[in-house]
């Protein structure tokens, strides 16, 4: 059981990890303006938040049991982030950039994989299957004896667990984070070739697809959230 803090742990990491692929888009499409320097160096302050708050979250195993597994990657995220803001050659920049903290990423996204699966887990998604037959079980049973008022309130339910059944069985964070991994790799093959005909457009398209996933991953979980603390 991992507590509400841990959760939302989890999805800044999301959030964050995209503008860690945005930023290096961008850097790939310009000159490295000071504009650019001035986000980068934000990302920095945010990731450092990060970094602390998961080191706090594992002094309590109880509330956050994987929170330890994300304090080196994350970490090695804020320094990659703190060369790319003192780098002053973009392609020099961009190359390690990639090169060290693409590793990272697709690390903290695998763990955020798992957490996030097993936060689901197949015995939830049993019990919510199993409730649904209970309802439509009950209803079938009562239903010449109920009132329209209680008919309809029992199709109600049976509505909502049919939704609530239908979110835990389809949540595959595995398949929302792919558009990230999709696109640092394409990054990956950027900077070690510029002459890769990937455009920056192309690059953008990846994050931004990426940021809608995170968006629905963000609302499934709290869609999930409320229905354990209905349950």
């Amino acid at each position: 059981m991992y507590s509400p803090e841990a959760i939302n742990a989890r999805l800044r990491t999301l959030q964050l990890i995209g503008l860690f692929g945005d930023r290096l888009v961008t850097l790939a499409g310009s000159d490295a303006p000071a504009r650019f320097a001035s986000n980068v160096n934000a990302l920095g302050q945010q990731l450092t938040k990060l970094d602390e708050d998961f080191r706090q979250l594992s002094k309590t195993p109880e509330a956050d049991p994987t929170a330890s597994r994300y304090v080196a990657p994350v970490a090695t995220l804020i320094g990659t982030v703190g060369k790319l803001y003192l780098e002053g050659q973009r392609q020099a920049a961009l190359t390690e950039a990639v090169t060290d903290g693409a590793p990272s990423v697709f690390q903290v996204l695998d763990l955020i994989d798992a957490d996030l699966t097993g936060l689901i887990g197949q015995a939830q998604t049993t019990g919510r299957k199993q409730l649904l037959a209970q309802l439509v079980d009950e209803y079938n049973t009562n239903r010449q004896r109920w009132s329209r008022p209680e008919r309809e309130a029992a199709v109600a339910r049976i509505d909502d667990a049919v939704h609530k059944y239908d979110v835990a069985r389809t949540f595959q964070p595995t398949s929302l984070t792919q558009s990230m991994r999709t696109a640092l790799t394409a990054l990956l093959d950027y900077a070690k070739n510029p002459q890769t005909p990937r455009s920056p457009a192309e690059l953008m398209a990846y994050i931004s697809q990426y940021e809608n996933d995170v968006q629905a991953i963000a609302g499934a979980i709290k869609e999930l959230r409320t229905t354990r603390q209905a349950a």
